[in-house]
């Protein structure tokens, strides 16, 4: 007796490609979701008092989601931030930016910024959480 033939379609190279990237996506959560959960944490009424007490300027918030993009995006240069952030342009409106950064601006505010403002932001955090 002949065995019996298996109605099973070959899958393409493309429909495998797409769910080994869907199990991917399950085992490593997006930089952007998880940026998000981070800056939902951080009050803009305060964050903005601390950007005047430190008299900087209206870019810090971009800074900040910058450099929390490069940290949860395990980013390794500027280039990566910029592409990273402009890659999610539709999501940046919640995360409270206007228009991704360029390598330029980034590298600038990371040059002319102190670190202040944001050690001042942590110890905010830390002192809510306690």
């Amino acid at each position: 007796m002949p065995p019996k033939a298996k109605n099973h379609k070959k899958q393409s190279a493309s429909s495998r490609k797409r769910n080994q990237l869907k199990s991917h996506t399950k085992q490593f959560p997006k930089p952007q979701s998880e940026l998000f959960k981070g800056l939902k944490k951080i009050d803009r009424s305060v964050f903005k008092k601390l950007v005047e007490k430190h008299h900087s300027d209206k870019d810090s918030w971009t800074h900040l989601v910058s450099m929390l993009f490069c940290y949860f995006a395990k980013s390794t240069s500027v280039r990566d931030i910029s592409n990273g952030l402009r890659s999610a342009t539709g999501n940046l409106n919640h995360l409270g930016v206007i228009k991704a950064p360029s390598k330029s601006s980034i590298s600038y505010q990371n040059k002319h910024r102190t670190s202040d403002l944001f050690k001042d932001l942590y110890y905010e955090l830390v002192g809510r959480t306690m």
